[in-house]
């Protein structure tokens, strides 16, 4: 839209010569002598990919025979790159319940290894735009082992959209990674393929001694999950879901203390599709906590010797009354067969 500063609006038209578009817009016939004009322009300009900046010029021209054209003007708009990138994580179920384990049992702790519980947490990569985002990479901090035991039976990685994982870690079998149509993110160095760091066993030790144990990378070993972010245009996301089942032996151990699930995500964005870069590349980070908890043994209450007498008096009033009806409706007067003597006589 065009208008005069005012209300009054402009008479525009577009003209098309080859690549360029000129706007023509008339501003008065005739101008009168010291008259300012204020005008505002909305301009939409596409396929920005290659550009690093716009220009415009800007020209006045009249059908005076001296003067008629004013002097030409130029404005460039710089082009910038602004993502808006959000890291969200929720967990699934938000606490779990380990189930009862007799510790005097030895047959019961493999029963209730059986049906171990299942840790879920989701973490969303979501552009808000306006631009896109070509390439970025997600890393994922995930509690695995304590003091060389591991804490997962089975672990499985779910990506949705455009991203591809994989886990640096030397237990590979128990872990099941669903792959993308993208290449996976390989991890060749050493500091990464170490990443399983030892902890200090004297710190881990104080730590153990606290009521409630936090399972994060600092007082456990934790697994790194690597995972490659594709094209993600504005308002479109990435979505990773990993699911892990506990081993019960360490939670039996430590059946005491109450625990905490933590695991970590942090991002970067390394690429866009444009030549021209961001002044800084979006990146933050996030953590998800399960909270888990344990049930208590089955308590069998003692019945109370109140409820002893109350049931032993209802069930004889019951009988009492069943009795009374019985004697109301003659069941007590019904009349005998008649004896062989009687027959006779």
């Amino acid at each position: 839209m065009f208008f005069f500063k005012g209300t009054t609006k402009l008479s525009c038209n577009v003209q098309a010569e080859n690549a360029t578009k000129t706007l023509i817009c008339d501003l008065g016939n005739p101008m009168k002598s010291g008259a300012q004009i204020s005008a505002t322009f909305h301009f939409m300009v596409h396929n920005l990919d290659q550009v690093e900046n716009i220009t415009l010029s800007m020209q006045i021209k009249s059908k005076n025979i001296r003067n008629s054209s004013s002097e030409e003007i130029y404005l460039t708009f710089p082009v910038q790159v602004v993502t808006q990138i959000y890291l969200t994580g929720a967990s699934l179920p938000e606490n779990i319940v380990l189930p009862y384990v007799d510790l005097e049992s030895s047959a019961d702790l493999e029963v209730k290894n059986e049906p171990l519980p299942m840790i879920q947490h989701t973490y969303e990569l979501r552009n808000n735009g306006p631009s896109a985002i070509s390439g970025a990479v997600l890393e994922i901090d995930w509690p695995a082992a304590f003091l060389g035991n591991s804490l997962l039976f089975k672990s499985k990685i779910i990506p949705w959209g455009q991203i591809n994982c994989t886990v640096n870690t030397s237990n590979a079998e128990n872990w099941v990674e669903t792959m993308s149509t993208m290449n996976p993110l390989s991890i060749t160095t050493e500091n990464s393929r170490h990443n399983l760091n030892k902890r200090d066993v004297s710190k881990v030790e104080n730590t153990m001694e606290e009521i409630i144990f936090n399972l994060t990378c600092t007082t456990v070993t934790c697994v790194k999950i690597m995972c490659r972010v594709g094209l993600l245009e504005k308002e479109k996301r990435a979505v990773i879901n990993i699911n892990s089942q506990l081993r019960m032996e360490f939670f039996v151990q430590n059946h005491k203390k109450q625990f905490t699930f933590q695991s970590k995500a942090s991002y970067i964005v390394q690429e866009v599709p444009y030549k021209v870069q961001p002044v800084e590349f979006p990146s933050d980070n996030t953590m998800v906590v399960t909270r888990i908890d344990r049930s208590g043994p089955e308590v069998v209450l003692p019945i109370p010797v109140w409820c002893i007498i109350v049931a032993v008096l209802g069930g004889l009033l019951l009988v009492a009354l069943m009795v009374f009806i019985l004697w109301k409706c003659g069941f007590f007067k019904r009349k005998l067969p008649p004896t062989e003597r009687e027959e006779l006589l």
